[in-house]
């Protein structure tokens, strides 16, 4: 069966990744929620989406304590999302500000899934590849998912991810075709859908059989669902 993933939490009438965004998607009947996590200047996982905050300050160049308080540690985003399905989206690539080629982000995130024994509820996703790598070499247990843009060849993706041992490809919405799920599954990969906010969209991936698909409206998919 399908699952639900509120984008960044719940966050159509409230913040998005924060405490309250991931109250709403429970509310709202979501299996869980995705969200985004990064690296402060001292090394703590916190929950963000864009490199910079508002005021255009880089938090990779600020500690934890001078971030904002509505910005929610790792560990406090899963506290608030107990029991629920969470795919951590690990912020590492090449034209940010922070980004770490050894992939130690994506390994410290998957520690602290691990650390929660949150094998069967938490899904590990990015968009380098070599993140992953690492993070499904120190902790095998946690799922690891490829996130893939539309334009790329989805089906040498797949083969990269069967290659290296990422249970999960990612790709976005406009690179999903039956013969990609299809080859999917052939190979034991699950696809999770990225970010479909359309109802015929969601019916056309529930009939290709994808596995997981993440939403900024959850109440829309649910209701079609």
């Amino acid at each position: 069966m399908i699952f639900v993933l509120a984008h960044r939490g719940a966050a159509q009438k409230v913040r998005e990744n924060t405490i309250a965004a991931f109250e709403e998607a429970r509310l709202a009947g979501a299996d869980g929620v995705e969200l985004d996590v990064r690296a402060s200047a001292d090394g703590q996982l916190v929950v963000h989406h864009d490199p910079v905050l508002p005021s255009g300050e880089a938090i990779a160049e600020l500690p934890r304590t001078a971030l904002p308080g509505w910005i929610p540690t790792l560990d406090e985003a899963l506290d608030a999302c107990d029991g629920m399905l969470v795919n951590i989206e690990v912020k590492n690539v090449p034209i940010e500000a922070g980004y770490d080629p050894a992939g130690r982000l994506g390994v410290a995130a998957a520690a602290v899934a691990a650390s929660r024994h949150m094998a069967d509820l938490a899904i590990l996703s990015c968009f380098d590849l070599a993140t992953l790598d690492a993070a499904r070499a120190a902790h095998p247990d946690i799922p690891t998912g490829w996130l893939t843009l539309g334009g790329y060849d989805q089906h040498q993706a797949l083969d990269a991810v069967t290659r290296r041992g990422h249970p999960l490809l990612h790709p976005q919405d406009a690179g999903i075709t039956p013969d990609l799920v299809e080859a999917a599954h052939a190979a034991g990969v699950r696809v999770v859908a990225w970010t479909i906010n359309a109802s015929e969209r969601v019916r056309e991936l529930e009939s290709m059989g994808v596995d997981g698909l993440i939403t900024d409206d959850v109440r829309l998919a649910r209701s079609v669902l």
